[in-house]
């Protein structure tokens, strides 16, 4: 099926980038230009974005966080208490991803440096983020979702391959 591409919506119609490692942009193609959308300014890890454009996440480059936003009538509009990425401390992201539908997303972490890799899977569900079962994982390099986040893969570092998970929940 579709995979997500993280950074640009299906339509490739608007677009999601870092700046200066603190600012998520956003732009949406008129068909003429690229009109901007708010910047979010916040400490971060690569922004992600769904399939629609509407709906960002990111994590934290100081603090085991996942943070998401929803467009809504031309405004950010956050996503009411942060996920909190267990046993995984700051600096230790290594992925994320949203699937097309932006209502799952996984997360690459390696714990604290000595707790083993793992993937986190998270489901939005009634404007929050429900964990899935961690996956374990050997050095990972990044984590990709199908369109609506029911397949998860996980790239080994390095590795010409992913180690792809079906969930069935």
């Amino acid at each position: 099926g579709d995979w997500s591409s993280d950074v640009c919506s299906s339509d490739l119609n608007s677009v999601v980038v870092l700046s200066n490692g603190s600012l998520i942009k956003a732009f949406d193609w008129d068909g003429t230009v690229w009109i901007p959308r708010p910047t979010i300014t916040a400490d971060n890890n690569s922004p992600r974005v769904s399939g629609d454009g509407k709906r960002i996440i990111f994590t934290s480059s100081i603090a085991p966080y996942l943070y998401g936003f929803n467009w809504v009538g031309g405004a950010w509009v956050a996503i009411p208490a942060p996920a909190i990425i267990p046993n995984c401390s700051q600096g230790y992201i290594c992925g994320s991803a949203i699937s097309v539908d932006g209502l799952v997303c996984s997360i690459m972490a390696n714990g604290n440096g000595t707790v083993p890799l793992f993937a986190c899977t998270y489901d939005y569900i009634s404007g929050g983020w429900v964990k899935r079962p961690d996956i374990p994982c050997q050095l990972g390099g990044q984590t990709k979702l199908n369109s609506n986040g029911s397949v998860v893969a996980i790239q080994i570092a390095a590795a010409p391959y992913f180690n792809v998970y079906d969930w069935s929940g």
